[in-house]
């Protein structure tokens, strides 16, 4: 019983109520107020006497057990920890009764936190940036302008809402909520924040933040214009989204705010124009001028494609091309495997 109405209990009874009479007034049952004033007269304690009420089905060795379990696997639930338990102790016990030694330890089943998940890589990188940054000072900090993006949802909450309802008021129109397709619309919003001032916001309301409008409206209108207000060290602090990593983006943090298609025209310009031979001996005059070297047509003609392939009429049409001086004598047959005749003359 509470100290409090045992307390009120005392004083009723004190001045001359009955235990009737003082259980009637508090609204307790009078057998319960008879046993605790009792056990107050005999032990001079509110408190039930050590060794009363139903014993515990677990002994101290059990509820280590379902203590450690449940926290070397955190997401297991009540009824798997009871299994466990049963496989290793041979004690059977409900779930009811894993949830309440969990309790006694301050272990209450509650919903996860959601965070990004992180690879091996990403846990590296952020130490590494950890470290890099931990020894900066409040100067080297305020050359840095923090940027974000947010989406806020018009209708709906971004997280589960809950409501107060009793037993079979699941479908009464007061617990229920009206939901709009895709949320009713939503606003996306983008801010920056340095060490002595913050830029406008900037609102992307029935648009999609892609690289392009993350350049036009973002960087050109905000960022570019904010960088001379901070100083020749300005730093850009942006998370990896896929608008701020695209490839269109240009790198302010190593390119002092370059943009790219400048690069890309100063590239173009250096490249070189590639030369265009009309024909073998044109080849021959640029690569052989003095004619040092002697390479033979078919080299020539795995460099340069030909727009039209030569026909030969006949063998000997082919022996005068391929052997104008008669250096070689090359039989017949070889030539019939270059090119096929359309009649057999041999």
């Amino acid at each position: 019983m509470d100290p409090l109405v045992l307390g009120r209990a005392l004083a009723l009874v004190d001045n001359g109520s009955s235990q009737r009479e003082a259980a009637r007034t508090l609204g307790i049952a009078a057998s319960t107020l008879n046993d605790a004033i009792r056990r107050y007269n005999e032990t001079g304690s509110h408190e039930r006497r050590p060794g009363q009420g139903r014993k515990r089905c677990t002994t101290t060795q059990d509820d280590r057990f379902i203590v450690s379990s449940a926290l070397r696997d955190r997401f297991s639930n009540a009824p798997v920890v009871a299994r466990r338990l049963y496989d290793a102790r041979q004690v059977n016990v409900s779930r009811q009764t894993v949830l309440r030694r969990l309790s006694e330890h301050d272990i209450r089943p509650l919903r996860p936190n959601k965070v990004p998940q992180l690879k091996p890589a990403h846990k590296r990188k952020r130490l590494s940036f950890a470290r890099n940054y931990a020894n900066w000072t409040v100067e080297q900090w305020s050359d840095v302008l923090w940027t974000d993006e947010t989406r806020v949802s018009l209708r709906d909450p971004d997280g589960r809402q809950r409501v107060f309802r009793r037993p079979n008021e699941r479908y009464a129109p007061c617990t229920q909520v009206g939901t709009v397709q895709y949320g009713g619309g939503s606003i996306m919003v983008w801010g920056g924040v340095s060490y002595e001032a913050k830029t406008d916001l900037v609102f992307f309301q029935n648009r999609r933040l892609n690289a392009d409008l993350y350049i036009t409206d973002v960087l050109e209108d905000h960022v570019v214009p904010f960088a001379p207000f901070i100083g020749a060290n300005f730093k850009l602090m942006q998370d990896n989204a896929r608008p701020h990593v695209a490839r269109v983006i240009p790198d302010f943090k190593y390119k002092k705010l370059i943009p790219l298609e400048e690069e890309k025209k100063k590239k173009k310009k250096k490249k070189k124009k590639k030369k265009k031979y009309e024909d073998i001996i044109h080849l021959k005059q640029v690569c052989l001028p003095d004619n040092q070297f002697q390479i033979p047509d078919f080299k020539y003609k795995k460099l340069i494609p030909l727009k039209k392939k030569k026909k030969y009429e006949d063998i000997i049409h082919l022996k005068q091309v391929c052997l104008p001086d008669n250096q070689f004598q090359i039989p017949d047959f070889k030539y019939k495997k270059l090119i096929p005749l359309k009649k057999k003359e041999i």
